[in-house]
């Protein structure tokens, strides 16, 4: 019968010979599936460009017609600013009875 020491560091040296045989299998698996995987990563960065692209559009949609709302509201602003300051003419001269009546 083997002392404890010993089948411990029989049991050890078992360990790590099976535990570099596994390390060593994907390896050999990794360089043979190079072209795989670059084609996965070639697939996946594809994806994300794809991504990238369709949540600009989703953002760049509701921002433009942000600005249109924008643009219509100061040309509305303008407008009546513009309607304002005729009335307030028309009002101060109606006041001051030179208003004359073309009709």
């Amino acid at each position: 019968m083997m002392s404890r020491p010993v089948l411990l560091v029989f049991l050890l040296i078992v360990l790590i010979i099976t535990s570099q045989f596994e390390w060593r299998q994907p390896l050999v698996v990794d360089l043979d599936a190079t072209p795989s995987i670059s084609q996965k990563q070639n697939q996946i960065s594809n994806r994300e460009e794809a991504v990238k692209e369709k949540v600009t559009s989703l953002f760049l949609i509701p921002v433009f017609f942000l600005y249109l709302i924008i643009k219509w509201r100061c040309l509305l602003c303008k407008i009546f600013l513009e309607l304002y300051d005729e009335l307030r003419i028309v009002y101060f001269l109606s006041l001051a009875g030179m208003l004359v009546d073309i009709t």
